[in-house]
């Protein structure tokens, strides 16, 4: 039997110019009872250059401090915590790429 230790998503729609976030959603499967989405991290990165790293890292951070992570048979709260941001990064960075956007900028 397979079964999932966390699943992400993230949608983005950027700027006309394909610089900016103009909006974001973050939201995370198996990271508690129901799915669960991150709106104090979504208000962190909206109005952001695609490529601030440091814009990033804090909506990682903020995304961290609203999950609730726990420890189980099926995988360590350490191992979820970098899932977390790990996720996260990946799947932001391909929605900014999908969207026309550049995360080097």
């Amino acid at each position: 039997m397979e079964i999932a230790t966390l699943g992400c998503a993230v949608r983005v729609k950027l700027s006309e110019d394909k610089k900016r976030i103009a909006d974001v959603r973050l939201g995370y499967g198996v990271a508690g009872p129901t799915p669960m989405r991150c709106k104090k991290a979504e208000q962190v990165l909206i109005g952001s250059l695609t490529g601030d790293k440091e814009a990033i890292e804090k909506f990682l951070e903020t995304a961290l401090s609203e999950l609730k992570p726990r420890d189980s048979w099926r995988a360590s709260k350490a191992f979820r915590i970098q899932l977390i941001r790990e996720l996260a990064r990946r799947a932001l960075e391909g929605a900014i790429e999908r969207a026309g956007g550049n995360v080097n900028d």
